[in-house]
């Protein structure tokens, strides 16, 4: 009877509130690019649904268009078996994670309008409206506002060869507010078990039965380079806690992209360079000149006119003073672009032919 508790419990080890199984679509990101979004509880049997919709993308997207492997993250945790065969399917496929938190609007900011008329023309997945809530004094924010990776989706998270996250955040006045207001998309507490059955064990079996667990997540955790740090801070808060962490202190904790596969591509394709090995040291000097009386031009008309820097790219495009020459800028950029070009287009190729050649085995 023991044993049978504890094969219960170590399948259940994360598992969340919501007994409904985790969602799983193709859609379009913030970008308005493909990717695979994975919202709601993970139970057993959503790796099988994870792998068959990874598969079909990888043949009927990635395979002949410029999109990439990407997951989409917004769960609150689930089946500790299934996030971590999830998250060793990501490492394998050497896919990009995300987790993305809401902008937050109230419906005084001109940016609400916005989003509504986009609503209303029903594109709800663009950008403009598919990470945005509108809120008001009669329709206050609801813990469905907030986007989260919690609890066990840490775990699929860290899978990821490339990663970032965002926090919920506030927008006021056509800029994000303040981070100390931000909503944090992660939160940390250690595995458990459900209570019920749990607390028909005695207390040697309810040790063993930890044990087990508390290793077999530490020894996923460690195979994929989980810092020290979360490994241990994940187990500190008890299950009945969530420890929200902010993503300014979570970037810190784990590697945005991971330095087997930073290596692996290095190898294959080479870095990209902003000039310094590729010119002559008179050529790259002649570019840094060009870039710092861009940038001070810049300053002027901000000066002038204010705005933001991102109000006036055209400058960074366009404008050369009249002591240096179009001509010679264009060719020593069109080199450095021209390098930069080839080691991206090498790095894309590479992973989208290791997804290929990785399922096509699978359909064989």
């Amino acid at each position: 009877m023991a044993i049978r508790h504890i094969f219960i419990f170590l399948v259940l080890g994360f598992i969340s509130t919501d007994v409904l199984s985790a969602e799983i679509k193709i859609g379009n990101d913030e970008s308005n690019s493909a990717a695979i979004f994975i919202t709601g509880s993970i139970e057993k049997g959503d790796y099988e649904k994870v792998e068959k919709t990874t598969r079909n993308y990888i043949n009927l997207i990635v395979k002949d268009t410029d999109n990439e492997l990407k997951f989409i993250l917004n769960s609150t945790g689930g089946d500790v078996e299934e996030t971590i065969k999830i998250g060793l399917l990501f490492r394998k496929s050497l896919a990009q994670v995300y987790v993305w938190g809401n902008r937050l609007i109230h419906e005084s900011e001109k940016e609400a309008q916005s989003v509504l008329n986009y609503r209303a023309k029903g594109w709800v997945e663009e950008y403009a409206t598919q990470n945005s809530v509108i809120y008001s004094d009669k329709r206050p924010l609801t813990e469905d506002d907030f986007k989260k990776c919690y609890s066990a989706c840490v775990l699929m998270f860290l899978g990821g060869v490339q990663k970032q996250i965002s926090d919920n955040h506030y927008w006021i006045d056509g800029f994000r507010a303040d981070e100390k207001k931000d909503v944090p998309v992660i939160g940390l507490h250690r595995p458990y078990f459900s209570q019920k059955q749990y607390a028909e064990l005695s207390i040697k079996e309810a040790e063993n039965s930890y044990k087990r667990l508390e290793k077999l997540v530490r020894q996923y955790l460690e195979e994929i380079g989980a810092t020290q740090e979360l490994i241990d801070r994940m187990f500190k808060s008890a299950s009945n806690e969530i420890d929200l962490v902010k993503d300014s202190d979570f970037r810190k904790m784990f590697h945005q992209e991971e330095p087997f596969y930073n290596e692996w591509v290095i190898a294959k394709c080479g870095v990209s360079d902003d000039g310094k090995s590729l010119l002559s040291e008179a050529d790259y000097l002649y570019k840094n000149e060009v870039w710092d009386a861009k940038k001070r031009e810049v300053r002027r008309m901000m000066g002038a006119h204010g705005g933001d820097p991102e109000d006036y790219t055209h400058i960074y495009k366009d404008y050369i003073p009249d002591s240096f020459s179009r001509e010679k800028y264009d060719e020593i950029m069109s080199t450095v672009r021209g390098h930069n070009f080839k080691v991206r287009n090498c790095r894309e190729n590479a992973v989208k032919n290791h997804q290929i050649d990785m399922f096509a085995e699978k359909q064989r």
